[in-house]
């Protein structure tokens, strides 16, 4: 059945019994409340879990962050299991919330950004704030910023992305410091970050 299925997944993906126990029933709810199949709800929980260092006893509240992310946006749960492949270890690391990060996807995914893109650029953008160019820091100082600013792992994305906004760090200034397909989702982000 989907549901041995979904807990033979989770197994492989190193849940012991009582985890797969506390997981099983959101994971087959998340599948259900948005219309996707358990398998694919199943491998997005299960890396979330792991990811954003929650335990199979939060399974359903990072169930419920998936669902309002795919119910409140164009993501769907195969858009979060490519995200999750591309972005999650890194947010995780830069204490990136599993919140957030859905919510950004969202917001990329809403105003045309594949998944996929949208989740590679957000960690290109980590990357380009971890080993800055020249550009990028003569746009900071220009807009009054330092990297400091713009630390995540103690500000968090969206304090970060507020930042740049409120500092006038522009369309011009994001397309100076990164790359087309990062600079396109910072544009976004910065001029979406209160959604």
């Amino acid at each position: 059945t989907e549901i041995a299925t979904a807990a033979k997944t989770l197994a492989q993906a190193g849940f012991s019994g009582e985890e797969i126990y506390q997981t099983i029933d959101p994971v087959n709810d998340l599948a259900t409340a948005t219309g996707e199949n358990l398998d694919d709800s199943v491998r997005v929980v299960s890396s979330s879990i792991r990811a954003f260092n929650k335990t199979a006893g939060e399974s359903r509240e990072v169930v419920d962050v998936l669902a309002a992310g795919v119910n409140k946006s164009r993501l769907s749960i195969g858009d979060l299991n490519t995200a999750a492949q591309h972005l999650w270890v890194s947010a995780g690391q830069m204490n990136f919330g599993l919140n957030e990060s859905v919510a950004m996807l969202g917001v990329l995914a809403d105003r045309g950004h594949r998944a996929g893109n949208a989740a590679r650029a957000l960690r290109g953008m980590i990357a380009s704030v971890l080993r800055p160019t020249k550009p990028f820091i003569a746009a900071l100082e220009k807009s009054g910023l330092t990297l400091e600013d713009l630390d995540f792992r103690t500000r968090g994305l969206i304090p970060v992305l507020k930042s740049l906004r409120d500092n006038g760090f522009d369309i011009a200034s994001v397309f100076k410091s990164f790359d087309r397909s990062v600079g396109a989702a910072m544009t976004t982000l910065i001029d979406n970050v209160d959604e």
